[in-house]
C-alpha cells in the first residue's frame, strides 16, 4: 500500500545518502517503469552550500541495488513519470530565477538525454505525466500573491518524448475564471 512505499523510499533514499556525509536530501517524488524498478527523484543540497541540486536514483527491485544515481542541472526534481522505454521524465524548478525544467534521463545510464528550461514567472513545474504517444505532459506555475491581480499563473505544456521539443504551451491566468 502507500504507506509501504512511502516507507520504502525514504530508506532507499537515506541508504544512497550514507556515503555522502555532509549531504542533506530529500525525496519528492517515485515512479516505477515497465521494467519494475524504482526510480526517486529529489533534491540535494551540501550542508554550508547555497546550491541544491536535482538527483534521481534507480533501484533494482528486487534486490535494492542502486542501478544508477544521477544529479543533473536544477535546484529541485518534484515529480516524475516512466515513459514507455522506462526513461524517466522530471519536472521541477531549476536555479536560475526559480523557474522550470523538465528532464528526460536514459533508462540504462541515467545520462541527461533532453533537458528543457521554461521561464514560470518565478514558479515551477509540479506535476508530469506521460500520454499514450509517449509525450510528457508538465503542469505549474507562479505561486505569487492570490491577493494580487495578475501575480499568480498556471501553465501546461506538452514536449515531443524524443525530442523535447514543445507541442504546446498555454499559460493559464486564475483572474479569467470565477472561482466561487
Amino acid at each position: 500500500g502507500t504507506n509501504s512505499a512511502t516507507a520504502l523510499t525514504v530508506h532507499l533514499w537515506n541508504s544512497a545518502d550514507e556515503n555522502n556525509a555532509g549531504v542533506y536530501s530529500y525525496t519528492t517524488g517515485i515512479a516505477i517503469g515497465q521494467d519494475d524498478n524504482p526510480v526517486l527523484v529529489g533534491l540535494e543540497q551540501k550542508i554550508g552550500s547555497p546550491s541544491l541540486y536535482p538527483r534521481a536514483i534507480k533501484f533494482n527491485s528486487l534486490s535494492g541495488e542502486i542501478l544508477w544515481n544521477s544529479v543533473f542541472s536544477g535546484e529541485a526534481g518534484h515529480q516524475i513519470a516512466i515513459d514507455f522505454d522506462n526513461n524517466p521524465v522530471i519536472a521541477g524548478k531549476t536555479n536560475q530565477n526559480k523557474d522550470g525544467f523538465i528532464t528526460k534521463l536514459d533508462a540504462l545510464t541515467g545520462a541527461v538525454i533532453w533537458q528543457k528550461q521554461f521561464d514560470l514567472g518565478g514558479g515551477y513545474f509540479y506535476d508530469i505525466l506521460i500520454n499514450r504517444d509517449g509525450n510528457p505532459v508538465s503542469v505549474g506555475g507562479n505561486f505569487g500573491n492570490p491577493y494580487i491581480a495578475g501575480s499568480t499563473s498556471a501553465r501546461a505544456i506538452m514536449l515531443k518524448g524524443d525530442s523535447g521539443e514543445v507541442m504546446w504551451d498555454k499559460t493559464i491566468d486564475p483572474q479569467q475564471f470565477n472561482l466561487q
